[in-house]
């Protein structure tokens, strides 16, 4: 009877121990459950931040571009077309009509200016390929840096207007950047692809450079970095660094299509 009492007794111990186990296993699963939720909440909180940034960035720049658009229309091309309507107003000398001459030309230089910021001439007529190629070549006349490129595969990819404009764009950007930041004596620019994603890589030997996250969203001097974002977002595409071996940094931007 005593060893029966025993075993009942080992027993219900056994028993509430597990029931204090299990207890705490569901508190702290149940803990763990919150502090995830916790954790996602403030993920989500700042993936929502980080895409406001990206459209605060995008109406930026738009804007941007349209007040200083606006004011070449103003100051430049308003002040000198007025001149020139005071000049034919009344009888002019044949220096005045070499001076008329002059203005049209300036003026006619400063609208195919304006109509090249809002939408390449090259890019609309001979397409993205030649467009980069021209975009290169005109980096590498300067002597700042020696430009190659293998743009082949873009012949067989086709992107809108949209894409091929912000990609355009996006490579400007970049190509500038490494032009004033990376202290680099070659760029190559590549397109390739890969199932639907068109790849476009391009690789410089400079310092080196690796954004945050937290720079996309900086204000400033990173203010091209988040052009950069708001671009790519707009065409649903993305955009990655990494550090090139044995020096510089390689970008890849992923472009998918249908």
């Amino acid at each position: 009877m005593a060893e029966q009492t025993q075993v009942i007794q080992i027993v219900l111990i056994a028993t509430g121990i597990l029931l204090l186990f299990s207890l705490s296993v569901i508190i702290f699963i149940f803990a763990y459950n919150r502090k995830l939720a916790a954790k996602q909440s403030e993920i989500d909180h700042l993936e929502a931040q980080f895409q406001r940034n990206l459209l605060d960035a995008e109406i930026t720049t738009k804007e941007g571009e349209q007040k200083r658009i606006a004011r070449e229309l103003h100051d430049d091309i308003g002040s000198r077309l007025n001149a020139v309507r005071l000049i034919l107003k009344q009888p002019y000398t044949d220096h005045q009509r070499i001076t008329l001459d002059e203005q049209i030309t300036s003026i006619s230089k400063s609208v195919r200016k304006i109509s090249n910021d809002l939408m390449p001439a090259t890019l609309d007529a001979i397409g993205l390929k030649r467009s980069l190629r021209e975009l290169l070549k005109n980096i590498g006349e300067t002597g700042a840096l020696n430009t190659t490129n293998d743009l082949d595969a873009l012949d067989k990819i086709q992107l809108s207007d949209q894409v091929n404009l912000s990609v355009y764009r996006v490579i400007q950007e970049l190509l500038n950047n490494i032009l004033k930041h990376a202290h680099a004596s070659k760029v190559h620019l590549s397109a390739y692809r890969i199932n639907d994603t068109a790849i476009i890589e391009l690789i410089d030997d400079g310092k080196g450079f690796l954004p945050t996250r937290a720079d996309f969203s900086a204000e400033g001097k990173q203010m091209g970095l988040k052009n950069i974002a708001s671009r790519l977002q707009y065409i649903h595409s993305t955009i990655h660094f990494e550090q090139n071996i044995p020096h510089g940094t390689r970008v890849t931007i992923n472009l998918t299509h249908k």
